[in-house]
């Protein structure tokens, strides 16, 4: 769950479990969330701008717009999350350039992103 800024609504989407992983807290809830992503060129950029994004993939963007690049989105608790920042909010949500080993975004989150359903969960 989250907002498209451009036109203030809600954006629903559904990840692979592939692609995603997870795991637990001291108490059971969901604590950090990764989600391997492989948008193309014009994607980032369109989503980030050219200014936050490695210069390899900025110079593709004229050459190669559909080459897709491997990222990572990782949401984390701000408690357990070791950035330049300290936020006031209960999430960081992250985005990686894995290619290039390059942060691309670091933002303070008031929701965890993600909803992860679960039905039953059996300790011990």
């Amino acid at each position: 769950m989250e907002t498209d800024w451009s036109t203030t609504t809600l954006l629903y989407r559904c990840w692979h479990l592939r692609d995603v992983a997870w795991c637990e807290r001291y108490n059971g809830s969901i604590g950090d969330i990764h989600r391997n992503w492989s948008p193309d060129v014009r994607t980032l950029v369109a989503i980030f701008g050219k200014d936050k994004l490695h210069a390899n993939i900025t110079k593709q963007f004229d050459k190669t717009p559909y080459n897709t690049i491997k990222c990572r989105h990782i949401v984390i608790p701000a408690d357990a999350y070791d950035g330049d920042q300290k936020y006031r909010t209960p999430y960081v949500s992250i985005y990686i350039d894995l290619e290039n080993n390059h942060l691309i975004s670091e933002v303070a989150s008031w929701s965890q992103i993600y909803c992860i359903p679960r039905w039953q969960t059996v300790s011990g």
